[in-house]
C-alpha cells in the first residue's frame, strides 16, 4: 500500500487552527513562525486562543516571545504561567520588564505564579479570582492575608488558599500555636464579610492550612491526627467521604465514629480479620479497583 506525504501548506487554514488549539504560545512561535507568510499571519491575526508556560523555558526562548510575539497578541493571550523556580530564576520580574502592565492582557482568565519571588502581585488591583499554594517553612497568618488582601486586592471575590509545611516545623509545633494560627482566621474579615472558611490537618510529617472548598478531595492514604476548621459545618466526618485511598491496613481497628463511612474509595488495604466496624463504614466495593488483605 503506497503512503502519499501530504504537504503542510496545503492544508486549510480551518485545520491548521485546529491544529494549534492542541499546542501552547511557546511551541507554537517555535514550530511554525518563520515558515511562511501565510502562516505567520494565522498567528498574530487569527489565531486566538494563546496559553503560555514559561515554567521551564530557556530565557533565550523567553525573551524571544514577550520581546516579539506576546506584543503582538496581547488581546488573544488567555492564560499565562511564569515561574522564579531555580530553572527560571527573576523570570516574573523580567517578564514584566518586557511587558510593563497586565491590563494589555484585556482577555486573561488565568494567571499562575510559581515560585514567586516577586511583588508583581501586588501591583494587580483588578484580580477577582486567586488560588494560591505555598509550601516552605513558614506560615502567614489571617490577619496578614487580610491586610494584604483589603489594601492591594480589593476586587478580590474568590480566594483559594493552600499552605503546607513539612518535618521538623510539624513535629515542633504545639496545640496552642495552631489554635492561635487558626484564631487568626476566625476575624469578621473571614468569617462574615468575605465568608472565607479555613481549615487545618496535620499528620506526622506535614501540616496544612487551607480554605474550605466543595470541590476538595483528600489525598493522603491515612486520615489526618489533627483536623481544626473555622466552619461549623466542617467536620472530619466529611472529610473522610472524599478520601480515596486507605494504606492504614489498622484503621477499622481503632475506635471510629459510627457517623464515619467512605463511600468514594478506590483503593483499600485493610488487616485481618476484619474489624466488625468495617462493614458499616464501607457498605460495597464496586468502585475499588486495589484491595490488599494484610493476614500478618
Amino acid at each position: 500500500m503506497e503512503v502519499k506525504a501530504m504537504n503542510f501548506n496545503l492544508l486549510p487554514n480551518e485545520i491548521l487552527l485546529a491544529v494549534f488549539e492542541y499546542l501552547n504560545g511557546n511551541d507554537l512561535f517555535h514550530t511554525f513562525y518563520g515558515l511562511n507568510a501565510r502562516i505567520n499571519a494565522l498567528l498574530y491575526k487569527q489565531y486566538r486562543c494563546y496559553y503560555f508556560n514559561f515554567f521551564v523555558l530557556p530565557k533565550r526562548n523567553f525573551d524571544l516571545i514577550c520581546q516579539q510575539h506576546i506584543p503582538m497578541i496581547t488581546d488573544r493571550v488567555l492564560a499565562l504561567h511564569l515561574s522564579d523556580s531555580e530553572w527560571t530564576p527573576g523570570q516574573v520580574d523580567l517578564f514584566f520588564s518586557h511587558i510593563p502592565s497586565l491590563r494589555q492582557f484585556t482577555q486573561l482568565r488565568s494567571l499562575s505564579l510559581s515560585y514567586l519571588g516577586s511583588k508583581e502581585i501586588l501591583n494587580t488591583p483588578n484580580i477577582h479570582h486567586l488560588n494560591i499554594e505555598i509550601s516552605g517553612y513558614y506560615f502567614i497568618d489571617g490577619r496578614q492575608w487580610e491586610d494584604l488582601i483589603r489594601n492591594y486586592l480589593p476586587k478580590l471575590r474568590t480566594f483559594h488558599l493552600s499552605i503546607k509545611n513539612y518535618s521538623y516545623i510539624v513535629q515542633s509545633m504545639t496545640e496552642e500555636q495552631i489554635d492561635e494560627l487558626m484564631n487568626s482566621f476566625r476575624t469578621s474579615f473571614w468569617i462574615d464579610e468575605r465568608r472565607w472558611f479555613v481549615r487545618c490537618m496535620s499528620n506526622e510529617d506535614c501540616i496544612s492550612f487551607e480554605t474550605v472548598s466543595n470541590a476538595f478531595h483528600y489525598t493522603d492514604k491515612k486520615p489526618p491526627i489533627v483536623f481544626k476548621s473555622t466552619d461549623s459545618q466542617d467536620n472530619i466526618e466529611r472529610l473522610y467521604t472524599t478520601m480515596r485511598n486507605i494504606s492504614d491496613v489498622t484503621l477499622f481497628n481503632q475506635p471510629i465514629s459510627s457517623k464515619i463511612y467512605f463511600p468514594k474509595l478506590d483503593s483499600l488495604s485493610v488487616k485481618c480479620p476484619i474489624n466488625d466496624q468495617y462493614w458499616s463504614m464501607i457498605s460495597n466495593l464496586h468502585d475499588v479497583s486495589s484491595l490488599s488483605l494484610d493476614f500478618t
